[in-house]
């Protein structure tokens, strides 16, 4: 799967303001949820099970089965020897075990010698991660234009994940001048081979309106795509849409569904507008005590716009009701 350059998130947030008028706020540059370097391994070259049986020698294979059992030091010992030998898929393999210290000790120098042996067999993920310790100066020296070379290069060769981190760095100007336009072609190549975080930007430049022309009903449709593969801000998203009727028709319901799962998942704003539609009886039956808790719950994770909220909706309560809402609001907290 290789390794991605920081995932920009451009987040579609509402603020509720004193329970009276949900107001949709981008957050600037500075308030972008950026996961950062995932970090985990990437899929090692030789996995994918619709290869061929003569595609790879039986060492290479031996190595595979090593690896997928935890043996990483006899992994290793097996690729080794195909990796000097000029096996490009041993060599992006031997790569990834200096990258993460499996099997060895991590070594970013060795790495990025490996990578490039491979590279130069034209092993797509060896080459993206390669671009990936130019961006980040592990093993050589930091280079960023070379970084968006080699992604460019992987890209080219039909990395989904290269593809990505291509968009990432023309929407950031990460190596390359920024060009919104080309970001928006290669997260959509992204979004289209099934990676989420492209998706989930592509839906962002959709509703935008930046490197394309603006279109709701499309920013619905690649926010749904993330969300059904997990990405739990877009699932947020996905909600304020329905709940406005943006691109889509509105369903209160539906919105409260969504909201309710990424409040559970921890996500801040998710939890305030399930609040809002507790204290409105919209999509959910009317709850001042449910929606007390979650007010609660979003305060206490820094929220000023949950914290406003709730301490307007507290006013309105007796002690007994509070209670309870702050007795299920710290029960929520402590299974966290």
């Amino acid at each position: 799967m290789g390794m991605f350059l920081h995932q920009i998130r451009l987040l579609l947030l509402i603020v509720v303001v004193g329970l009276l008028a949900a107001n949709i706020t981008w957050a600037d540059e500075d308030g972008l949820d950026g996961g950062g370097i995932l970090d985990e391994l990437p899929e090692l070259d030789g996995l994918d099970e619709d290869a061929k049986d003569d595609d790879y020698t039986p060492a290479f294979k031996k190595g595979v089965k090593a690896y997928q059992d935890g043996d990483f030091q006899a992994a290793f010992g097996y690729w080794e020897d195909l990796a000097d030998g000029e096996q490009g898929a041993a060599q992006h393999n031997l790569a990834v075990m200096y990258d993460y210290g499996r099997g060895v000790p991590r070594d970013p120098e060795q790495a990025a010698f490996w990578y490039a042996l491979a590279a130069e067999q034209k092993i797509p993920e060896a080459i993206n991660n390669l671009g990936r310790l130019y961006s980040q100066g592990l093993g050589v020296e930091q280079d960023l234009a070379q970084a968006f070379s080699l992604y460019l290069e992987a890209a080219e060769l039909g990395l989904v994940d290269a593809a990505y981190n291509v968009g990432v760095a023309y929407l950031t100007g990460q190596g390359t001048p920024k060009k919104t336009t080309q970001a928006f072609i290669w997260f959509k190549k992204a979004a289209v081979g099934g990676h989420i975080a492209a998706a989930y930007n592509l839906a962002n430049l959709y509703y935008r309106g930046q490197g394309v022309v603006k279109n709701l009903n499309q920013a619905a449709k690649w926010f749904k795509r993330a969300a059904d593969q997990g990405d739990e801000f877009a699932g947020y998203n996905l909600g304020l849409l329905l709940y406005r009727g943006e691109g889509v028709k509105k369903n209160y319901k539906a919105a409260a569904a969504l909201f309710s799962k990424a409040a559970k998942q921890g996500i801040v704003p998710a939890q305030n507008q399930l609040g809002v539609i507790f204290t409105r009886g919209e999509g959910v039956d009317k709850n001042l005590e449910t929606a007390w808790m979650w007010f609660d719950v979003a305060a206490g994770l820094g929220s000023k716009a949950a914290m406003k909220n709730r301490n307007n909706l507290g006013a309105t309560m007796n002690k007994a009701t509070k209670k309870r809402a702050r007795a299920k609001a710290q029960a929520f907290q402590s299974a966290r």
